[in-house]
């Protein structure tokens, strides 16, 4: 980002956002490493060489602190505390939590809704389920039809709101007689949120998953575990052969639209489902090396 146009407002990591306000003093009004401790109220200068070298966390108790050093009003030094906090959030939950609060804080402009957007896109899995949908023979632009067809049920409210987004973000477009179509065309944003958000999105998964044991029956899915030890190279290779069989069906997919199908494949029906993968550890034991 420019030195000249410096905004906490458009920061999610609070580093980079510290790395490009000491740049943009450095260049401005010759601030120094020393000058900002010695104005942050620390005895070393090498505390704020460290942070942003990224060898140390920024604590809570520090925030307003460095907020002085930087001559920061009151509203942006409490945006640069939910950053801190943000990025130290150990659980889900309370990310989400903190989330909220710096999109509260944040000027309306066209950079906050896009963020705004993909939030919503991966915390809530039906979004993504009905952008699938829409492929659908069957599928009606009716959000009564949309609530009770996905499962489990969301609200009609919902459903627009789940439209009126992935035609915002254009992940689903209208062709000329104004039907809903997939399009291809994606919005990208930084990779700490963006992580934060997929974060979000598999733990719905997970959760959904979980329900489908109760509310599905066993002749419309199928869930199993395996339990093992497993030496390094051998976690290596079978995350390989998972990557393997996921770019498989990735591909399979991908042929299906060119009307390429195994031999054995005649069906043409179609409904919606999700596919999970996972392999983690279950023991606090790690490899030596």
């Amino acid at each position: 980002m420019e030195s000249s146009k410096i905004n906490i407002y458009e920061y999610i990591d609070y580093r980079e956002y510290l790395s490009d306000r000491y740049e943009h003093e450095k260049k401005t009004n010759n601030l120094t490493l020393r000058l900002l401790a010695r104005k942050s109220g620390f005895n070393s200068h090498s505390y704020f060489k460290h942070i942003l070298e990224g060898k140390k966390s920024v604590s809570i108790s520090s925030v307003w602190k460095i907020a002085k050093g930087f001559d920061l009003p009151d509203d942006e030094t409490e945006f640069l505390e939910n950053l801190v906090r943000f990025s130290q959030a150990e659980s889900t939950e309370e990310k989400n939590d903190i989330y909220k609060k710096i999109m509260k804080k944040r000027p309306k402009s066209e950079f906050t809704q896009i963020e705004k957007d993909h939030y919503i896109l991966f915390s809530n899995w039906y979004v993504i389920a009905i952008r699938e949908m829409i492929a659908l023979p069957e599928f009606k632009e009716d959000y009564s039809w949309i609530s009770k067809n996905i499962i489990p049920n969301i609200t009609r409210k919902e459903a627009k709101e789940t439209i009126d987004l992935l035609l915002r973000l254009k992940h689903v477009i209208r062709d000329k007689n104004g039907k809903l179509e997939q399009n291809d065309k994606f919005i990208t944003t930084g990779s700490e949120v963006k992580s934060f958000h997929i974060i979000n999105y598999h733990d719905n998964l997970l959760k959904l998953a979980s329900l489908s044991m109760r509310e599905t029956s066993k002749d419309w899915r199928d869930i199993s575990s395996l339990s093992f030890l497993v030496n390094k190279e051998e976690y290596t290779y079978i995350k390989h052969k998972i990557i393997e069989f996921r770019r498989e069906i990735g591909q399979y997919l991908k042929d299906r639209e060119s009307k390429i199908f195994p031999d054995d494949i005649t069906g043409t029906e179609k409904t919606l489902y999700n596919l999970n993968m996972q392999l983690f550890n279950t023991s606090k034991i790690y490899w030596r090396k």
